[in-house]
């Protein structure tokens, strides 16, 4: 709401005695910015701000000359700039020990050297020590690495199981029983011999449970009796179906002959004439043992 005829008035009058923007606009119920600008634009504001105080004078001493002058205020030390510049120029700097040489000078900069000279000899010196660690450092760490190296290289060394020499394991070039490709086949032909005679042995001994074997028994002789012909599923067998891998691997195929017995070892069958027969390999795999009539 603007302002009205006799709120203008009693603003003058009250702007004049003294009061201030708020105390107006408090009594007279209006917003301060009404008062302020309505005083702005009849220069209503007056001396506001200012305080009608006297300077206070103040006696000092001056700190170069000792003489007492009156001042205006407290923080004062000095009568006048000549005896500021005097008392600066007598007791500026003061006593410093250079790390090169050892020799006193007066510190007027924030520096730790009496010349330039000194600092560049400190500078070369300083360098020289920072230089000397990094060098021992990077020893340290390459002794470390060696270490770790050799304990790594420790930790790999491997003996052959089929020559015995001593190896160091490296991926993909060497394994973890033989040294080399040469030994690894030697080493499986070995196991290979090992572990057929293991089964040749583990095998009679489960055939002399049921009673006598007949040692006569051969493939070749069943293929001639039975006339290459297989009991179960009266087709011919193959003695050519078979696979010899580069390590000498011998992989017999599907259609190989083998020896099936009749009623089977597991049941209580003996390892006679009267109880084999020829057979593929795959229809023996799948008879297991079973008792087929044929």
């Amino acid at each position: 709401m603007p302002l009205t005829l006799e709120q203008k008035e009693q603003i003058k009058k009250l702007r004049l005695s003294g009061n201030g923007y708020v105390a107006i606009a408090n009594e007279l119920k209006v917003k301060r910015d009404q008062v302020r600008s309505f005083c702005r634009l009849n220069n209503l504001d007056g001396e506001r701000g200012k305080r009608n105080t006297k300077e206070k004078i103040f006696l000092i001493t001056c700190n170069n000359c000792g003489n007492t002058k009156r001042m205006n205020s407290t923080k004062a030390k000095f009568c006048s700039d000549s005896c500021r510049r005097k008392y600066n120029g007598k007791h500026r700097g003061h006593d410093q020990t250079c790390k090169q040489c050892g020799k006193v000078f007066k510190e007027y900069i924030k520096r730790s050297h009496c010349s330039i000279e000194c600092r560049t000899k400190h500078e070369l010196e300083q360098r020289k020590e920072r230089n000397l660690l990094s060098d021992m450092n990077r020893k340290d760490k390459e002794i470390v690495r060696l270490v770790n190296t050799l304990n790594l290289i420790s930790s790999r060394i491997r003996f052959c199981s089929y020559c015995g020499n001593q190896y160091i394991l490296k991926k993909n070039e060497t394994g973890f029983k033989y040294c080399s490709e040469e030994c690894k086949c030697e080493g499986y032909k070995k196991n290979r011999r090992i572990n057929n005679r293991k089964r040749r042995i583990n095998k009679d001994k489960r055939l002399n449970k049921n009673g006598k074997i007949n040692y006569s028994i051969t493939l070749d002789k069943l293929y001639e009796r039975d006339k290459g012909v297989c009991h179960l599923c009266n087709e011919y067998v193959d003695y050519n179906d078979f696979i010899v891998t580069n390590e000498d691997y011998f992989i017999a195929g599907n259609r190989y002959p083998s020896i099936d017995h009749v009623i089977p070892i597991a049941n209580g069958g003996l390892h006679q004439w009267d109880n084999v027969k020829l057979a593929h390999r795959q229809c023996n795999s799948i008879k297991q043992d079973k008792v087929i009539e044929s």
